[in-house]
């Protein structure tokens, strides 16, 4: 029997009707899932994003001023005789009392706050101001570790403060668009914003109090305006989570500035808040990737070429200095694992735990060797 098509348009027609209004409902939560990278993109491209982000942090931002006094120098003999001569009152020994700013975000809403160590460094007062008030509140440093450059701070509060939700930097790509929230020179709540442009950076760095350089590990690398100030001040992904904590600003450059990881800080924060410092392992050496020393080096101090760490510098009275490990040597391995640069290395050794004993072998003296030497705790200097 012949079938009347024409008696079936209508549910085709419906059919497709919930087809079409299906498609329209899940697609992009479809399209989200599969691409998420077009999701991302579609949301910067969005005038009000970045806007929504930093209008969102705000609150939970803050300025950080940290006092430090000094004693006025002593007069040497031959002006104490200036003044003398000339019938003048020479001046007292006063102390003097310097101010540094830095930026800061509460974590917790019991007045925890995350900010870098170096805005904290030898400071004998530190105030924080909140969001849209004028008078700075006392606060505590709780913890604090040089080596990563962190540290925490408590303001007491009678009422839970606004946080910022901490992301996940493992995750990050470069190419992502990031926003960072902080008080350059005095600009309170100043927003810029940019992408990320590299990961795992090294970079040594001295800060601006002059205190001694730092050997920063895993930074992340941004172009988002990052000023003096800015330091210990929040960079957010798109979704309004913390991803890094600024800290290191190029003097040279533009549009070069660091951040450390949050997941660095993640590892801390415990230890940070229940000791008030940060535990790390320690072999106690400086040195560059094998691949980089030039032949000249390597055939004074009889090194093979190919992968390894190259010793530069042994510290006294560390691990490696204990173990007999000197300048010019070779690190090839550690408990069986081949080494192939500075970065494996750190990487090896902080997968360890103070105290543990561990196999180097190395090319010590132009012979291959085998040490055993217990890792210390890295000074917190």
């Amino acid at each position: 029997m012949k079938r009347d098509w024409r008696l079936s348009w209508p549910w085709i027609f419906m059919l497709l009707a919930v087809v079409f209004l299906g498609g329209l409902l899940v697609g992009p939560s479809i399209r989200q899932a599969l691409f998420p990278s077009t999701a991302a993109a579609a949301k910067v491209y969005d005038r009000d994003t970045i806007a929504d982000v930093a209008e969102k942090a705000a609150p939970a931002v803050v300025g950080i001023t940290a006092y430090t006094s000094a004693a006025r120098r002593t007069l040497t003999p031959e002006e104490e005789e200036f003044f003398r001569f000339f019938g003048l009152t020479p001046p007292r020994d006063e102390e003097t009392i310097r101010r540094s700013f830095g930026t800061g975000f509460i974590f917790r809403p019991e007045g925890y706050i995350l900010t870098n160590a170096h805005v904290v460094q030898n400071a004998n007062k530190v105030e924080v101001t909140l969001y849209k008030e004028r008078n700075p509140i006392p606060a505590e440093v709780v913890g604090r570790s040089n080596i990563l450059d962190l540290a925490i701070l408590k303001i007491k509060t009678d009422k839970p403060l606004p946080t910022l939700p901490l992301g996940d930097s493992d995750k990050l790509r470069p190419g992502e668009w990031v926003v960072a929230s902080g008080n350059p020179l005095g600009y309170d709540h100043s927003v810029t914003a940019g992408v990320i442009s590299a990961l795992d950076r090294r970079v040594q760095a001295g800060d601006d109090q002059g205190g001694a350089t730092r050997d920063y590990e895993e930074l992340l690398q941004t172009d988002a305006a990052i000023n003096p100030g800015n330091s210990g001040g929040p960079l957010l992904n798109l979704d309004g989570q913390v991803i890094g904590i600024n800290a290191v600003v190029s003097t040279v450059g533009q549009g070069i500035g660091f951040a450390i990881p949050i997941n660095v800080a993640r590892k801390a924060l415990d230890q940070l808040m229940t000791t008030g410092h940060y535990s790390r392992p320690w072999l106690g050496i400086r040195g560059l990737d094998l691949a980089l020393v030039d032949a000249a080096t390597r055939q004074k101090y009889r090194l093979p070429e190919g992968d390894g760490v190259f010793i530069a510098f042994v510290y006294p009275d560390a691990p490696a200095d204990k173990a007999g490990l000197v300048p010019g040597d070779a690190i090839l391995a550690i408990d069986g694992k081949p080494i192939r640069g500075m970065e494996e290395l750190a990487e090896t050794i902080r997968g360890r735990k103070v105290g543990d004993w561990i196999k180097v072998k190395t090319i010590h003296r132009g012979k291959e060797i085998d040490f055993e030497l217990q890792l210390a705790e890295q000074p917190d200097e």
